[in-house]
């Protein structure tokens, strides 16, 4: 529907009232009969204008000014959701528009100008502003034009402003919207540490249209339907999904006032706004800042057009969190986060010493030996990473604390892992490389912080951010390459509930249903990463994301058959030909060995050079070890955090595959020697519900089916895994997989010439 057409019934009521009051402009222009020469020659001030969630400075002045305040409205495609653009309208390119300071008394001097391309028109309705329509009629611009009105504040106070050409709705629902604080002439609200600009809206949109590829569009279109029955797509802070939260939060430190001017945009919703774990020290409610205020208050109704102000006094530290506390809306996008970083205070919150039930955070399943004394460890300068990381969080946050090594810590087969406890209360981990860094190692590493970040901005997926690296080791003197993330208080599934050597591996029958549901949304949001190439994850210094060449094989490839022809020229199986003799039946030596030799190039020659019908791009990432080592959960099994992203990489279609935790050998490369069993069966009906998981989360993200169908393919499953355990060394006979495949679609007289 074309968001510019008349909607009947109130909206051209509204419309034509701002026609009518053009005839009452003199009101606007002259301000007040008896006063207008006098305020035509009061001072000029260009007002300070702050992008949310900043907030100008208090006004000191002691006098009215001429307030100079300009406003230009254009459009802008932006990252709505981590799945979804979005076309916006905006005050000066942003949503919500500017934070706009001013003082009773003042005459504001407001130039509209309108850049919006698509030709509609806009104006402002300024709540703050005294008059019919709020200054709408007098500052309504036509594309390319430009227009100037003077109003008097006369009343001190926080109020919405929005644009309010026809159809209201609409204007609003797309982002043109912010706030305009009045200061009181005789003495603003008292001086607080630090002051917030927040502002919460919805946001309608329709479903993705579903492109050529079968792949649904990254760009999604507002919806006034939606709109009109009052069913947002989106419940929003700051114009957003993520404006608060990821890298963006809002910043305190314990002792200091935190105030936010919070304002409703609507169109349609009341906020309940509040911020969990901290109450509001003053509330000075709808926006009156005369009146006393309200005191310890935990949640402040704000209606759609309407605006608070509240004040917070941080004691303890910690993440306090931001929400609507119709709090299914918190699934809708409405949330935000204020760190508060300094020391704790365990005299009013902090765990009581008794004994009680085992708490939902494990212990840490990690080494608890003298690490000093671990010779293999020597060659690291913990001192060094203390100074770098106090260094880093001091960049970071601007706080000055230190912070000490943990006496526990973890290590694998590549990678020491120790926690950094601050002053304040707030825990990093350390991730340190236990082999001097090499070029292939230095590119592994910074590999993994590119792709970590296209995770964390395109995908809902839980990992931690990394806040510090060093992809050399020569940061400091530390003496070994490493990155420094947020902590997640809790173990790997596979180190939890005992360990290996309690479960060998296997998840726990009570919790297999949430984890595999779990790891099953993970696995969809991943595969919904895309790129037209095949590769690794770059980032480039404009800030997009690209593919690029991967370590030992090359790149980027644009076609699947690219990618398998390189393969297949550089493919090694890890074992001599004696240790796989060895290793296998007597019988079964000679086919096995051919097999195994001979996999490589029977890929090269039978599926790339006989045009096999691969399937097309974009291409999905993958989490090539998605294990349960590599999934941190609490005691209740629920994900914390997904880690190790080393190899990730961007592939075909042909070799995604399950999980690891359902990973299966295949049949046919166990030829005379596989055998159905018990167990074997209950690992195949895991399977067929975890691809019907997919298909859910599939169903409720809106996203292609392409991840369930090549799961539930089992043939091409088959030839999936092969080709992992191909690099891994597994023993076994990879002609059958081959020519499984290759009967799947019709046998050799049935592909086609070329690809």
């Amino acid at each position: 529907m074309d968001p510019t057409a008349r909607i009947p019934g109130s909206v051209l009521e509204h419309e034509s009232l701002h026609k009518a009051e053009a005839t009452r402009s003199v009101f606007y222009e002259t301000v007040a009969a008896d006063s207008s020469e006098t305020e035509l020659d009061l001072p000029k001030e260009d007002a300070i204008l702050t992008t949310a969630p900043n907030v100008p400075p208090p006004i000191t002045r002691d006098h009215p000014v001429r307030l100079q305040v300009s406003l230009t409205t254009s459009t802008r495609l932006v990252q709505l959701t981590n799945q979804y653009k979005y076309e916006q309208w905006t005050f000066n390119h942003m949503v919500p528009g500017p934070f706009i300071r001013a003082r009773a008394g003042d005459v504001v001097d407001l130039t509209l100008t309108n850049r919006d391309e698509t030709g509609n028109p806009h104006n402002i309705d300024c709540h703050a502003f005294t008059g019919p329509g709020g200054g709408a009629a007098l500052t309504t611009a036509d594309e390319n034009e430009s227009k100037t009105a003077r109003f008097k504040l006369l009343h001190p106070g926080l109020y919405v402003y929005h644009c309010a050409a026809a159809p209201v709705p609409v204007h609003i629902a797309n982002g043109m919207y912010g706030l305009m604080y009045v200061q009181p002439a005789d003495g603003d609200l008292p001086r607080v540490d630090r002051e917030y600009y927040v502002m919460q809206s919805e946001f309608y949109h329709e479903p993705p249209e579903i492109l050529d590829d079968g792949r649904p569009s990254k760009v999604v279109e507002f919806s006034y339907p939606n709109g009109l029955a009052e069913e947002p797509s989106l419940v929003v802070f700051n114009g957003s999904e993520s404006a608060l939260t990821r890298d963006k939060p809002l910043k305190a430190k314990t002792g200091e006032t935190v105030r936010i001017f919070f304002g409703n945009a609507g169109p349609n919703l009341i906020s309940s706004f509040h911020v969990i774990g901290s109450n509001f020290k003053n509330v000075y409610r709808e926006g009156d800042v005369l009146s006393p205020p309200g005191r310890f208050i935990s949640t402040v109704a704000v209606p759609p057009g309407s605006a608070t102000v509240v004040d917070m006094k941080m004691v303890v530290p910690g993440t306090y969190t931001l929400v609507d506390h119709a709090i299914f809306r918190l699934d809708k996008g409405a949330v935000g986060f204020l760190n508060v970083s300094g020391k704790p205070r365990e005299d009013i919150y902090g765990t009581a010493n008794i004994t009680m039930n085992p708490t939902t955070t494990p212990p840490l399943n990690w080494k608890k030996d003298d690490i000093e004394q671990n010779k293999d460890l020597a060659f690291i300068n913990w001192d060094a990473l203390q100074r770098f990381a106090t260094a880093s969080r001091h960049h970071l946050d601007g706080v000055e604390c230190s912070c000490r090594l943990s006496s526990e810590y973890n290590m694998g087969g590549l990678h020491v892992v120790r926690r950094l406890d601050f002053d304040d209360g707030i825990q990093w981990v350390a991730r340190l490389q236990l082999r001097p860094p090499t070029p292939s190692s230095i590119q592994r590493l910074q590999t993994e912080i590119h792709t970590m970040a296209a995770v964390r901005s395109r995908s809902r997926i839980p990992l931690p951010r990394v806040f510090a690296h060093d992809t050399n080791g020569q940061s400091g003197d530390v003496g070994a390459a490493f990155m420094l993330m947020e902590f997640a208080p809790g173990d790997t599934a596979m180190d939890s509930f005992g360990g290996w050597d309690t479960h060998k591996g296997a998840t726990p029958a009570q919790f297999k249903p949430k984890f595999h549901a779990a790891l099953a949304n993970i696995q969809v949001e991943t595969s919904s990463i895309r790129f037209p190439q095949i590769g690794t994850i770059i980032l480039r210094d404009d800030g997009e994301f690209d593919v690029g060449p991967i370590p030992g094989l090359g790149g980027p490839f644009s076609t699947a058959a690219a990618y398998f022809e390189a393969w297949a020229k550089t493919a090694k199986f890890p074992y001599k030909k004696a240790t796989i003799r060895q290793r296998t039946p007597k019988d079964l030596v000679e086919q096995v060995l051919s097999a195994i030799e001979t996999f490589p190039s029977r890929v090269r020659e039978e599926l790339v050079g006989r045009g096999f019908p691969f399937r097309d791009g974009p291409f999905p990432l993958v989490h090539t070890d998605l294990y349960s080592s590599n999934v941190i959960i609490d005691a209740d099994y629920n994900v914390l955090s997904v880690i190790d992203w080393e190899g990730a990489l961007v592939v075909p279609w042909e070799v995604v595959e399950f999980v690891k935790v359902l990973s299966v050998v295949p049949p046919a490369m166990g030829g005379p020697l596989f055998k159905m069993t018990e167990e074997k069966e209950a690992m195949e009906r895991a399977r067929e519900d975890y691809v019907r998981l997919v298909r859910k989360a599939e169903g409720e993200r809106g996203f292609d089916t392409k991840l369930s169908e090549v799961l539930s393919d089992e043939t091409l499953q088959a030839f999936a895994h092969a080709f992992w355990l191909y690099g891994d060394g597994r023993i076994g006979d990879y002609d059958r997989v081959l020519e499984d495949l290759l009967l799947s679609v019709g046998g050799e007289t049935k592909i086609n010439s070329t690809n």
